[in-house]
């Protein structure tokens, strides 16, 4: 092999070698940790929670507003492990999400919502 030819292949193993190693380190970079708690916001309107599915960080803390024209309530439904006390239009009741749960208003049991932990 002469001279040139040596090196364009040296350049190209090199610009792969180095080009790989910078798309390893993106990966490890790009995945950015979250540990302050947020807050999210479930809105009970026209007899439903909006939105009815919420995935959130264990810690982070959920606000229930009740805009809705009657009285509402947020309970834990398999073993009503919490609940809010009863929300006239207006009123919020937050809660800090500290596992899944399914919920629902027991004035209307047709409102369920759903609370999912991000894993």
């Amino acid at each position: 092999m002469n001279t040139l030819s040596i090196s364009i292949i040296s350049l190209i193993i090199s610009l792969f070698s180095s080009s790989t190693s910078v798309s390893q380190n993106h990966l490890v970079d790009s995945a950015p940790i979250c540990t302050t708690p947020q807050k999210h916001i479930v809105e009970i309107k026209q007899l439903k929670f909006i939105p009815d599915y919420i995935e959130v960080n264990k810690g982070d803390t959920i606000t229930f507003i009740n805009n809705d024209y009657v009285d509402h309530d947020v309970t834990e439904e398999k073993t009503k492990k919490w609940s809010s006390s009863l929300m006239k239009k207006g009123s919020k009741w937050s809660m800090v999400a500290k596992e899944d749960a399914d919920y629902y208003c027991t004035l209307h049991v047709i409102m369920k919502g759903k609370i999912r932990i991000k894993k």
